[in-house]
C-alpha cells in the first residue's frame, strides 16, 4: 500500500448539513490488452496523464468533501502518486482480477482509514482511470448523489448503456455487500475469492440502482482508451 507522505489531516470532508462526505475509488489497474499492455492510466493528454487528469477532475468536483481517495493499481503509479495529499494505493490480489475485485479491495482499505481517523464518507465514487475529461460527468454525479441520499446511482451515456465505472454507492451498502461475499465465500469453503473476474453490476446490483442519464456533452467526455483508435481520436499520446 502507498500513501503519499505529509498528507494533511483528515477531516470529516463536510461542509454543511446537506453534503454528504464523498470517498473516492479510482480503478487504474486494467492490463491494457487491446493497447499492446501499455499502462493506460499514465498515458498523456495535453501534458497530463490520464490518471492525473481524473483524480485533478475528482478533487475539483467534490473539493472539501473528499473524505479520501483510492487508486486501484500496481506500484508502477506510485510516483504519478507521489504529491498527491490525502491518495492512497492499494493493489488487488490477485493482479488483474476485474473491477470488482478492485472495488472490494478498497472498501478494506477505506474501512482500515475509517478506523484509524475514527469517521467514514457517507458515498463512494468507483471511477475509471482512463476517462479522458469527467469534470462535466462528475459534476453532474455529485448532484444526484445529492438528490437520491442513500441510493446507489449509476449514469447512463447517450446511448442509454449504463457507466458503472462512474457510479457511486453508499458507504454502508459497498461495506455490506463485500461482507456478504466474503461470508458467502468462507460458509460455503470454496476456497475462492469471490469478487475475482466479476463486474460492478455484479457487486452492486442494478435492482437497487437510480439510473440517471447524462447529457450527450459529458457522456462524450467519460469515454475512455480501450484502442489506440481511441487515443487517437482523443488526442492522448502513445508511447
Amino acid at each position: 500500500m502507498h500513501t503519499p507522505p505529509n498528507a494533511p489531516e483528515e477531516t470529516t470532508g463536510r461542509t454543511g448539513a446537506s453534503m454528504q462526505s464523498i470517498a473516492a475509488v479510482v480503478m487504474a489497474g486494467g492490463a491494457g490488452s487491446r493497447m499492446g499492455g501499455v499502462n493506460k492510466p499514465l498515458l498523456r493528454r495535453s501534458g497530463i496523464t490520464l490518471l492525473g487528469g481524473v483524480l485533478d477532475a475528482v478533487n475539483e468536483t467534490f473539493r472539501a468533501d473528499l473524505w479520501h481517495t483510492v487508486v486501484v493499481g500496481p506500484p508502477s503509479l506510485d510516483q504519478e502518486l507521489s504529491a498527491r495529499h490525502n491518495t492512497t494505493r492499494v493493489q488487488e490480489s490477485p493482479e488483474l482480477a476485474g473491477p470488482a475485485a478492485a472495488a472490494a479491495c478498497a472498501t478494506e482499505s477505506l474501512t482500515n482509514r475509517a478506523q484509524e481517523t475514527g469517521t467514514q464518507p457517507d458515498v463512494v465514487a468507483l471511477l475509471a482511470a482512463d476517462f479522458v475529461d469527467p469534470c462535466q460527468a462528475l459534476s453532474r454525479m455529485r448532484h444526484e448523489i445529492e438528490r437520491h441520499p442513500g441510493r446507489l446511482v449509476v449514469p447512463r451515456d447517450a446511448q442509454g448503456y449504463p457507466q458503472w465505472l462512474m457510479s457511486a454507492v453508499p458507504y454502508a451498502q459497498l461495506l455490506d455487500r463485500v461482507a456478504e461475499e466474503r461470508a458467502a465465500s468462507t460458509a460455503g469453503h470454496s476456497g475462492k475469492d469471490p469478487f475475482v473476474g466479476q463486474s460492478l453490476r455484479w457487486l452492486l446490483g442494478a435492482d437497487t440502482a437510480v439510473f440517471v442519464d447524462l447529457p450527450a456533452s459529458a457522456s462524450d467526455a467519460t469515454q475512455d482508451i480501450d484502442s489506440p483508435e481511441d487515443a487517437r481520436r482523443f488526442g492522448v499520446d502513445l508511447p
